[in-house]
């Protein structure tokens, strides 16, 4: 999707190189990775909410995303495969050999770092918060409209 073709929202857009936007409707639901296919090769991103991926990326499916999967594939070993813009193949990134524990195992671990991501989260939409108050107030200190 390009850029002059997305609505006002606030839904992420993802690109290689992480959100480069956002767009009035997903078409991927979140929780979900998405990887660098073009330009950042190999790129890990994880999204929490539903988003629109364009085409620079790849995305794995809710249904077989966990955060396990997301702090191991930057790990695999993804390699430029293109000629010109770096780029990553499909075949080449379905090759990448990849031990997986046992589900039992992985659902632990899961369930031991969710309480880190929930923070990190919460910490995340503290920081938008505060920039946008800054980003609101800073313009008025300047002016002299706000006296220290």
């Amino acid at each position: 999707m390009k850029k002059e073709d997305r609505l006002e929202g606030s839904v992420p857009v993802y690109g290689s190189s992480g959100v480069v936007g956002t767009h009035a409707s997903a078409i991927a639901e979140g929780p979900a990775l998405i990887v660098g296919r073009k330009g950042n090769v190999g790129s890990v991103y994880w999204s929490w909410s539903d988003f629109w991926p364009i085409d620079t990326v790849y995305f794995v499916p809710k249904e077989q995303s966990d955060l396990w999967l997301y702090l191991t594939l930057p790990s695999v070993g993804f390699l430029n495969t293109d000629a010109g813009v770096p780029g990553l193949n499909r075949d080449f990134a379905y090759s990448r050999n990849l031990k997986v524990p046992a589900p039992a195992i992985r659902r632990q671990f899961n369930e031991a770092v969710a309480p880190m991501f929930a923070q990190i989260r919460a910490l995340d939409a503290y920081c938008d918060k505060l920039s946008q108050a800054r980003d609101l107030l800073l313009p008025r200190l300047m002016s002299g409209e706000i006296a220290v």
